[in-house]
C-alpha cells in the first residue's frame, strides 16, 4: 500500500508550505566562494516561492562551486525531504557523513542520517547511527529527541517485520480506475455504491470532484458519474463520507460558493430521493478559520470525525469529533484525545459501521516510517483505546494514508500511487483483511421500505434504533420521502428495539436480539404503518417480564417511554392495554397473569405522565393466540402486550 505524499492534493494531504526548515550546521558549514553563496541565496528565494525543483538545481550548482559547502548539503537534503525523495535525501546526508571522515565535527549528521535511514527502511543502520549520536552526549534537545525517537521506532519496526501479515491487494475492476487519479474510496453499507475523489491528472489546473458507481445484480460496476451538479463545482470537492442509509453526505470543499470559514471547510448534503441537496456549510461548531477535511460518519450519521490543523491540538493535524444532539444540531467539535492524536500528524479517520472500530493514518505512533495505518477500539464508556498498528506489509516504510473496511469486516479498500513515464497516477485497490485484524463485533444491516398498510404508498417516517439495555439511541434514520426505503446497522453484542413513527399513523415497534447472534445475512424487512383509527392494534415488541411474573424488566423502559410520548401527543385518544399469554399452565392462572401484566404496563405509563383516563387495561389470558402454541417460537410470540385504540 504505497501511497506517496508526492501527490499532495490541495486540501487532502499535508501541505508542504513552510516545511523546509533550516537544518544547517549552525553557521559552521559556510563557504568562501561568493558564487556558491549567491547560488545558495537564490535557492532560498526559490524555497520561499515553493519552487523546490529550481532550489535543488541551484543548490547542486552551489555544491559544484564548493564541494565542502555544508549548509548547501543540509538545505538540499531538506528540500528532498519536502518532496518525499527520501533516497536522494539520504544520499546527500551520506555524503556529509563521508566528508566528516567518521569524526563528530557535525554530530547532528548522525541523527539526520539515522532519521533518513529509518524513512528508507534501513532500520538496523538507523539504530546504529542514532546510538552514535546519543553517545556524543548532545546538548541539542531537538536532535536528541529525534535520535531517541528513531531508535525506538526502528526497534519497533524490526519487531513488526518478524511477523508479516498476509496481504494480496488487487485493482478494482473496470470501469472503475478509469481516471488519471482516484482515491479515498468509500462505500454505502450494502457495498452496492462506491464514492471516491478523482482527477484527470496531477496538475495545478486539474479539477477534483466526487464520483460514484453502482454495483449491479451481476456484480459489475456501472460507469462512474459525477455525484451531482449541486456538489461538484469548478472548485475542488472531495474526501467525502456517507451515512449507512446513503442519505447524508459530508464532504470537503475549499471554495463552495465562497462561503468558507477557513481555508477548507466541511459541507453537508441530503439525498431527497432524486438528487443531493444544495450543500450547507456545517458551521462554526465544526469548521474554524483553519483547515478542516477528511470527514468520517458514524453509521447513523450522528457522529462526525474529521481532521483539522486548528490551534490547541496535540500536533499539526489532529482528529476531532462532534455529535448531533436531539435538536439535530452539531455540538462543538472536540479533540479526540491523546490515545489517538500525537505531536505529529493524524489523518484520514474512518469509523467502521459497527461504531466500535476507528481506523486512521498517523506519523506519530511507532510504525515503519512515514504514515502508517492504525486502528482503535471503543471502550464501554465510549472512549477510544490506544492505537494499534495494522502490521506489515499492509504498512511499510512508505506512506499509508487511508483505509475503508467493508460492513462484514472482510475487505479493505485503499488507493496507491504509481509513476509511469514521469506522470503520477493513482488507483483504487481491494484486499482481504487478515483474520487477526478482523473486527470483533461484526455487523448486520436491515433494509426495506416504510409503507402505508392500506395503500402500499411509500411513507416518510422516523425510525429510532435503541439499545434497550442501555436505554440509549443507537441510530435515527428517516425513510426516503419518495420511495420509502430505509436502512440501518445492527452490531453484534446488543439487544435492540426499533420504533417507527410517521405523522398520522400508529407507531410500530420491533425487536432484534444480537447479544449472541452470529447471523450476518442482510435482513430485508418492510415496515407497514396503519393510519390512526379506532380498533387499531399494535404489538409492544420490547416490553419484557420476569418469568411467570408481572414485574416489568428494566430494559422495557425504552419502549414504554416512546409509547408514553405518543399518548401524551394525542390527548384525546383512549387506548386499551391488553395482556396475552401462551397456553402453558392453567386457564385461570394465565388469565390472572395477563391481567396483572396489563396493569403493570398501565401503571408504568401513568408514571411516565400519561393521563389515567386515557387508558384502560384488560387481560385475555390464552384465549387469543396469534401463532401455534405447539412450538416454543409460537408460544413466545403469543406472550405479549398489545395496544388497542378505543377512541381516536
Amino acid at each position: 500500500m504505497r501511497k506517496k505524499l508526492s501527490r499532495i492534493l490541495f486540501f487532502f494531504f499535508l501541505s508542504v508550505l513552510g516545511f523546509c526548515v533550516d537544518v544547517s550546521a549552525q553557521g559552521r558549514g559556510g563557504t568562501t566562494s561568493r558564487r556558491a553563496e549567491k547560488l545558495f541565496k537564490d535557492a532560498e528565494i526559490s524555497v520561499r516561492h515553493r519552487n523546490f525543483d529550481k532550489a535543488i538545481a541551484l543548490l547542486k550548482k552551489a555544491i559544484d562551486k564548493d564541494p565542502n559547502y555544508i549548509d548547501a548539503y543540509f538545505r538540499l537534503a531538506s528540500c528532498y525531504q519536502v518532496m518525499a525523495r527520501r533516497k536522494e535525501q539520504l544520499a546527500v546526508y551520506e555524503r556529509v557523513l563521508e566528508m566528516g571522515g567518521g569524526k563528530t565535527s557535525y554530530p547532528v549528521i548522525y541523527a539526520l542520517v539515522a532519521e533518513a535511514a529509518f524513512e528508507n527502511a534501513e532500520y538496523e543502520r538507523a539504530i546504529d547511527l542514532a546510538q552514535k549520536y546519543l553517545a556524543t552526549a548532545p546538548k541539542d534537545r531537538r536532535y536528541r529527541k529525534t535520535a531517541e525517537e528513531v531508535l525506538a521506532k526502528s526497534q519497533f519496526a524490526l519487531g513488526i517485520l518478524k511477523n508479516p501479515t498476509p496481504f494480496s491487494p488487487y485493482k478494482l475492476p473496470a470501469p472503475l480506475n478509469q481516471f488519471g487519479l482516484q482515491y479515498f474510496p468509500t462505500f454505502t453499507v450494502d457495498g452496492k455504491m462506491i464514492l471516491f475523489t478523482c482527477r484527470e491528472k496531477y496538475a495545478p489546473g486539474s479539477d477534483e470532484d466526487i464520483f460514484f458507481s453502482v454495483k449491479g445484480d451481476d456484480g459489475k460496476w456501472s460507469v462512474p458519474q459525477s455525484i451531482s451538479k449541486n456538489i461538484n463545482t469548478p472548485a475542488n470537492e472531495g474526501t467525502c463520507a456517507i451515512s449507512a442509509d446513503g442519505k447524508t453526505l459530508i464532504f470537503t470543499s475549499c471554495s463552495q460558493g465562497g462561503g468558507n470559514l477557513g481555508s477548507c471547510d466541511l459541507y453537508i448534503s441530503k439525498w431527497d430521493g432524486a438528487d443531493w441537496s444544495v450543500p450547507k456549510n456545517l458551521g462554526r461548531a465544526i469548521n474554524s478559520r483553519s483547515w478542516e477535511s477528511q470527514p468520517a460518519l458514524s453509521p447513523d450519521g450522528r457522529a462526525l470525525y474529521f481532521v483539522s490543523d486548528r490551534p490547541g491540538g496535540y500536533g499539526g493535524r489532529d482528529i476531532y469529533f462532534s455529535y448531533k444532539n436531539e435538536n439535530e444540531e452539531w455540538e462543538l467539535a472536540r479533540n479526540l484525545g491523546r490515545s489517538i492524536n500525537t505531536k505529529d500528524d493524524e489523518i484520514a479517520p474512518f469509523v467502521h459501521v459497527n461504531g466500535g472500530t476507528l481506523y486512521f493514518g498517523s506519523e506519530g505512533h511507532p510504525g515503519l516510517g512515514g504514515y502508517d495505518l492504525f486502528y482503535s477500539e471503543r471502550a464501554p464508556d465510549g472512549s477510544w483505546g490506544g492505537a494499534k498498528h495494522m502490521g506489515y506489509p499492509i504498512n511499510n516504510h512508505r506512506d499509508q494514508i487511508s483505509l475503508f473496511v467493508s460492513t462484514d469486516g472482510s475487505k479493505g479498500y485503499y488507493s496507491e500511487d504509481e509513476k509511469k513515464e514521469g506522470q503520477l497516477y493513482s488507483y483504487m485497490y481491494e484486499f482481504d483483511i487478515p483474520e487477526r485484524l478482523r473486527i470483533k463485533n461484526r455487523v448486520n444491516y436491515v433494509k426495506g421500505l416504510v409503507l402505508d398498510d392500506k395503500t402500499d404508498e411509500p411513507l416518510f417516517a422516523t425510525i429510532d434504533l435503541m439499545d434497550i439495555n442501555a436505554d440509549s439511541l443507537v441510530a435515527r434514520v428517516n425513510s426516503d420521502s419518495i420511495n420509502g426505503d430505509y436502512s440501518f446497522v445492527l452490531t453484534q453484542g446488543r439487544e435492540y428495539g426499533l420504533f417507527a413513527v410517521a405523522e398520522g399513523y400508529l407507531f410500530k415497534t420491533l425487536s432484534f436480539d444480537y447479544v449472541a447472534s452470529q447471523d450476518t445475512v442482510p435482513i430485508k424487512m418492510d415496515i407497514r404503518l396503519s393510519p390512526v383509527e379506532e380498533n387499531l392494534e399494535a404489538r409492544l415488541s420490547n416490553v419484557f417480564f420476569e418469568t411467570n411474573s408481572y414485574e416489568i424488566k428494566k430494559k422495557s423502559e425504552t419502549e414504554l417511554t416512546k409509547v408514553a410520548r405518543f399518548l401524551r401527543s394525542n390527548p384525546g385518544m383512549i387506548v386499551e392495554i391488553q395482556g396475552h399469554t401462551d397456553n402453558v399452565g392453567g386457564d385461570q392462572d394465565n388469565l390472572r397473569l395477563s391481567w396483572k401484566r396489563a396493569e403493570s404496563v398501565y401503571n408504568a405509563l401513568v408514571s411516565f405522565g400519561v393521563e389515567k383516563m386515557s387508558m384502560r387495561f384488560k387481560g385475555y389470558g390464552e384465549t387469543r393466540p396469534e401463532r401455534d402454541n405447539e412450538t416454543e417460537d409460537g408460544r413466545q410470540f403469543n406472550r405479549r402486550i398489545q395496544f388497542k385504540i378505543v377512541k381516536k
